[in-house]
């Protein structure tokens, strides 16, 4: 059985016979399809999850945050940690990569032995290593490096037309603007909420100074932006619309023209 929508006790999930969904079950309650019925299974099980995350979004909660992970950029093209292992193993060759982990004491195993596919810890290690490991066949600071290079390669994501972030964002910021800013944590390499949030001229707060060069600080978090019209008869705060709090925790959002303090 494979979840595809869980909050709480709310859930959609299908069983497939290979490539086909061959029952569907809400809530945990099989659904029966009428005798004769030629919907596809597949296709009401994405309708119902589409619907169940409509209704939760439309709830005003007070505090919203949303945790992104590597499924909100696959249809993208982004790719899963095990992949970019596999990606490494490619470029560096299986012994190249096995040394690496050696070095480094990196000794994370799946059940088979092998190592675990986890190149964030790899590189973790490796670059607290690199000062003080040294190797006559290998040098871990040029391997970090070529892994980092194959990094940024396969996760420099262009945003697809009419993408998932767009409308995801435009849904999330239908709120009171009283409400505390949504906020998002970001943990994938690419920067496709960035990008979908400037296409569709939102305000992000993401830690950068409005001025330039953009220098990250954290107080920068706790700013707000209102909106000061003078033929206002109540003096009170106007928040902006269409703003939203984006922490990436990557911090691969860094660029030539932003540094940290």
């Amino acid at each position: 059985m494979e979840y595809i929508y869980i909050n709480g006790n709310s859930s959609v999930a299908i069983v497939k016979d290979g490539a086909q969904v061959v029952q569907v079950f809400i809530d945990g309650i099989e659904h029966v399809f009428e005798e004769g019925d030629v919907q596809d299974k597949e296709q009401y099980a994405s309708q119902v999850k589409r619907n169940k995350y409509k209704k939760f979004l439309n709830y005003q909660f007070e505090n919203l945050l949303i945790l992104s992970g590597a499924g909100s950029s696959k249809d993208a093209g982004g790719k899963l940690l095990t992949e970019l292992w596999d990606l490494s193993v490619e470029k560096l060759t299986k012994e190249r990569l096995d040394k690496l982990c050696e070095l480094v004491h990196y000794n994370d195993k799946e059940e088979d032995g092998g190592y675990a596919k986890n190149l964030e810890r790899l590189l973790t290690l490796a670059s607290s290593a690199k000062e003080y490991v040294q190797d006559d066949t290998l040098d871990i600071a040029n391997t970090i490096t070529e892994l980092q290079t194959l990094i940024c390669g396969h996760c420099n994501l262009p945003l697809p037309e009419q993408s998932a972030q767009e409308m995801f964002l435009e849904k999330i910021t239908k709120r009171k603007v009283t409400l505390p800013r949504v906020k998002i944590f970001n943990l994938n390499y690419d920067t496709l909420f960035e990008q979908a949030g400037h296409k569709k001229n939102f305000t992000i707060i993401d830690g950068f100074s409005l001025s330039f060069p953009r220098i990250f600080s954290g107080r920068n978090f706790d700013y707000d932006i209102v909106l000061r019209d003078l033929s206002r008869v109540k003096e009170e705060d106007n928040f902006i619309k269409r703003s939203f709090t984006f922490i990436n925790y990557m911090g691969l959002s860094i660029g030539k023209d932003k540094k940290m303090v």
